[in-house]
């Protein structure tokens, strides 16, 4: 008992300091952007989001909500976002039209990230986004297993991770006032890096449990996102 908690909190602290690293990075980005040589105008915004994903042979899409802040120059501009999405199910599996076990599982996942981006403008109220994303997630899924004529299999499994994503986006940003517009976005995310925090089951950690993967391959190579968005901006 007294490893598996060293572990945990080693864990934590390994997650932390990933944490850590990312935000100071972007505040090393939103100060070399927000220079007076570069920037002209800060905006505030939040959106709402379809995380859509393929996994397993099936289609998931899980709601998303976003805050973002863009900063922009004469064609060049930046945004740094914090984003929050999750996704809950049941479901049994049965045979002979008798339920063997049923399922409940539960994902949370936190993200932030960096998009600088080039815009075209057509006209004065229109704004066309093009431009790179990287992202660093962490995500939280709990699986609970119940036997309807077994209850002493019920078991319960809680797996927490960290992910890298890259990816491009195209947007469009319209300016219904001065300082009020709207905006539509269309990411494309993949995996890059993925690393397992912890794994227990009932509460206990597993040992030499590993779920890691660099640039593809294994179980998530198929984790790619289409995150279909729309929100509004209020420049400062």
């Amino acid at each position: 008992r007294a490893d598996q908690a060293e572990t945990a909190r080693f864990l934590c602290v390994r997650a932390h300091q990933g944490k850590r690293l990312f935000i100071a990075v972007l505040a090393c980005a939103l100060t070399a952007l927000g220079s007076s040589a570069f920037a002209s105008d800060v905006s505030l915004g939040a959106a709402l989001g379809a995380r859509t994903y393929q996994g397993e042979g099936t289609i998931y899409s899980a709601p998303q909500i976003e805050l973002n802040l863009f900063i922009d120059g004469e064609n060049f501009g930046c945004k740094l976002f914090a984003d929050f999405s999750f996704n809950k199910s049941e479901g049994s599996n049965m045979t002979s039209y008798a339920v063997n076990y049923n399922t409940e599982a539960a994902s949370y996942r936190e993200s932030i990230g960096i998009a600088p981006y080039y815009a075209f403008k057509p006209n004065e109220k229109v704004q066309l986004l093009v431009g790179p994303i990287v992202a660093l997630s962490f995500v939280q899924g709990t699986y609970n297993y119940t036997y309807p004529l077994l209850s002493s299999r019920d078991y319960e499994v809680k797996h927490n991770y960290m992910i890298v994503n890259l990816g491009v986006f195209a947007g469009t940003r319209f300016a219904a006032t001065d300082s009020l517009s709207v905006f539509a976005e269309l990411p494309l995310t993949m995996l890059l890096a993925r690393k397992s925090l912890s794994y227990t089951k009932d509460g206990d950690d597993i040992e030499d449990y590993e779920n890691s993967v660099f640039g593809g391959g294994g179980a998530t190579s198929y984790q790619t996102y289409f995150t279909p968005k729309i929100g509004f901006t209020y420049k400062l």
